[in-house]
């Protein structure tokens, strides 16, 4: 439930472009076609900032793993496969232009006393973006505990 009323919120604010391979595009190798929802872009990416909020710092690498499922092929056993990382980068670009996902940066200060950015460490969610999944889950809450 929190997943689609986030995604509708998403969908709602006109922030969130859409790119052209959004129909053609399948969310991993181990998919034989493109999801069939046509707002799934959306659904990812709401699914991907709960689970920022909910696990705290994460990388896209984390989150492939994350997403990924087993690549049957016929008789050979099943191997796990990681899913597509152009759909997570999509997404959680998206979501830092809205104000919603910030960068962690490792720093290091050098022998000259200069700061230096190794690398990222992960993405952390924003208070802008607590502050409304927070009010779509209280309002879910609410419409499933009405009061007496």
């Amino acid at each position: 439930m929190f997943i689609n009323e986030f995604a509708a919120s998403l969908e709602k604010s006109g922030n969130f472009a859409i790119p052209k391979w959004v129909d053609f595009v399948k969310t991993g190798v181990q998919k034989e076609l493109a999801p069939y929802n046509d707002n799934w872009l959306f659904v990812r990416a709401a699914s991907i900032a709960r689970r920022i909020y909910l696990h705290g710092m994460l990388g896209v690498n984390t989150l492939r793993t994350m997403y990924g499922s087993k690549n049957r092929k016929g008789t050979a056993g099943p191997h796990f496969r990681k899913s597509d990382a152009k759909v997570i980068r999509y997404c959680t670009c998206q979501l830092k232009k809205m104000g919603y996902l910030d960068l962690i940066i490792d720093k290091v200060e050098d022998d000259n006393g200069n700061m230096i950015d190794l690398s990222t460490k992960g993405k952390v969610i924003t208070k802008k973006a607590r502050a409304e999944m927070d009010k779509i889950a209280t309002e879910i809450y609410k419409k499933l505990h009405p009061r007496n």
